[in-house]
């Protein structure tokens, strides 16, 4: 080599400097709350599926009412307002008559 020639320094291992320090630090903490975020997220969906799940596996669609319950009682005056809604002025409401289900068993008012 000639003597005016200039040796390159070998390469070393990079200095972290403190940005770079602070962001894999932000970085950390960033991973950390996206993975709790993530396991509240999943304990609350099981916790849902599984309220769901239960739900489903005890009701039907044709389960009767409780026995505390009571069937809506329907006045005059909410037929009335049922008609009115309708647009049907009162004057134009029905009379009773009898009702029937599909077997033609007479239905109770």
């Amino acid at each position: 080599m000639p003597p005016w020639s200039v040796v390159p320094d070998k390469p070393s291992k990079k200095k972290e400097t403190v940005s770079g320090t602070k962001r894999k630090e932000r970085q950390e903490r960033e991973e950390r709350e996206n993975a709790e975020t993530d396991q509240l997220i999943h304990t609350i969906l099981a916790a849902v599926r599984s309220a769901d799940e239960t739900r489903r596996r005890d009701t039907w669609v044709t389960m009767p009412l409780s026995k505390d319950s009571e069937p809506p009682k329907v006045t005059d005056q909410a037929r009335r307002i049922a008609w009115a809604r309708h647009g049907i002025p009162h004057a134009a409401v029905p009379t009773r008559h009898m009702r029937f289900d599909v077997y033609g068993n007479r239905l109770l008012p």
